[in-house]
């Protein structure tokens, strides 16, 4: 079960790095304003992932894995729970999720 979980998420990845080709002209630190529906939270790893609609001028729609910046912005989320979050975009690509409320 964790093997499959990981290839999802690897493959998830990927495809999302493909879906945002784009995103590398975007400068990092720019933050964007999201919603979605959380699939899956990893506390341990300070990662959420959700199914977000798109995010005008970064990426289409898709299911993709972001970092958190602070295990406290884990507190009343569930899975299922439709949120709206606000991302940036860091050195190297990485998406972080700077603040986060269920809707």
């Amino acid at each position: 079960m964790l093997r499959r979980t990981f290839l999802a998420a690897s493959l998830t990845s990927v495809g999302a790095l493909v879906a945002c080709g784009g995103a590398e002209a975007q400068p990092s630190g720019r933050t964007w304003n999201a919603t979605g529906v959380i699939t899956e939270i990893r506390r341990e790893r300070s990662s959420i992932t959700i199914h977000h609609d798109p995010i005008e001028g970064l990426m289409p729609e898709m299911t993709m894995p972001f970092d958190v910046q602070d295990a406290s912005l884990f507190e009343g989320l569930s899975v299922g729970d439709r949120v709206a979050f606000t991302v940036s975009r860091e050195a190297g690509g990485r998406y972080v999720i700077r603040s986060i409320r269920r809707r």
